[in-house]
């Protein structure tokens, strides 16, 4: 299978040994991986501080980037939560209405798509330290629990 990798742009400026990690972690697991280097960003910062207009310029390019049928696969949760969460009031009824629910549909956070699509639990890796998970004040909370 091969995916599109969407490297945040904050991964790309700062922390670039996670996109390799990603690239290897995916050839690890069979996927060939093809990579846009004209991708930029998601809009997630403008769209939160309220620059609608910015964010959907900026989600116009994104959408024109990955028009096939590929898995989308992104290891930053912030730009698909962007993609699945914000782009839908952005585009909807709008001129790439059809296109951005090809995209939605298929961008994959990283542990999401191991997971849910390539149905990978056991991957190899060892982690020998401690670990805590910090639930975001962002994500959605399930009123079931």
């Amino acid at each position: 299978m091969i995916v599109d990798l969407y490297i945040p742009c904050y991964i790309d400026q700062y922390q670039p040994e996670i996109a390799r990690n990603t690239l290897k972690l995916l050839q690890k697991v069979g996927c060939g991986v093809n990579y846009n280097i004209e991708q930029t960003c998601c809009g997630q910062p403008a769209f939160e501080d309220g620059f609608r207009d910015a964010c959907k310029e900026v989600g116009e390019k994104l959408i024109r980037e990955f028009q096939d049928e590929r898995y989308i696969v992104c290891p930053g949760p912030g730009c698909v939560k962007t993609i699945r969460n914000y782009y839908p009031a952005l585009f909807h009824n709008s001129a790439l209405h059809n296109e951005y629910k090809l995209v939605q549909k298929n961008f994959f956070e990283l542990s999401d798509f191991l997971v849910s699509v390539l149905n990978a639990s056991d991957i190899g890796a060892i982690y020998k330290a401690k670990a805590v998970v910090h639930n975001s004040c962002t994500l959605p909370q399930d009123p079931a629990k």
